[in-house]
């Protein structure tokens, strides 16, 4: 209740300002706690769905080749089925539950 009001007023006023006010007349809150909640209300990007939808494909041809390909081998993968990985897409993605590091986070004692 207390967002819609600085959401209908900030044009105005800003929103520091009328936080400073309501804070006065012990209606306390915080500018960063109502940008918190704008952030909360945002719609995903078209790029974070896209990472969503590529994290479920990445972790099927994980699965489905025996958990054993690296980044490298699951790119090319995708790659064959018509997936649209760029680059080092499946390196920079976090690593599908249960899955092994990745060649260059292994690390060998010698």
């Amino acid at each position: 209740m207390i967002v819609d009001y600085i959401d209908t007023h900030k044009q105005e006023y800003g929103i520091e300002p009328i936080c400073r006010v309501l804070t006065a007349h012990r209606c306390k809150i915080a500018p960063s706690t109502y940008y918190d909640v704008c952030v909360r209300r945002r719609q995903p990007s078209k790029g974070q769905v896209r990472d969503e939808e590529l994290k479920v494909e990445i972790a099927r041809v994980h699965r489905e080749n025996y958990s054993v390909y690296g980044a490298r081998k699951v790119w090319l993968q995708c790659h064959r089925e018509g997936i649209g990985l760029h680059g080092r897409t499946t390196d920079g993605r976090p690593r599908p539950r249960g899955s092994p590091p990745r060649q260059d986070q292994t690390h060998h004692d010698r």
